[in-house]
């Protein structure tokens, strides 16, 4: 776990404009699906900060999609394979909290 300190300290060298949004994307496996979040488990391949668990809270804004087609938060399933795309800031806690999922997106296997 980080400090209050580290987390701002990292928060603070991701980006060189605090105006500017940034965005990112990782494949996960869904792991844990609760009312307005889910717990993924990111890929072994993703990048470096992509690996682990993550939180993912989920707005009326997330769009979520399967097969080209935009589905509801509920038709997603554990074991799921997903594509995410987030912007802003990534809670450096465990599971490290992402608050602007943009966008899921399940993946054909």
């Amino acid at each position: 776990m980080y400090s209050e300190n580290e987390t701002t300290q990292i928060n603070r060298n991701t980006t060189n404009n605090s105006n500017i949004s940034t965005e990112d994307s990782f494949k996960a496996t869904i792991k844990k699906i609760y009312t307005n979040n889910i717990i993924v488990q990111g890929f072994p391949e993703n990048k470096n900060n992509h690996q682990d668990e993550f939180d993912l809270f989920i707005t009326n804004n997330t769009i979520i999609l399967k097969n080209g087609k935009e589905i509801k938060f509920e038709d997603l399933i554990i074991d799921t394979e997903i594509l995410i795309t987030y912007t802003g800031f990534v809670s450096l806690v465990s599971p490290a909290f992402i608050e602007n999922v943009k966008k899921i997106q399940v993946l054909d296997i």
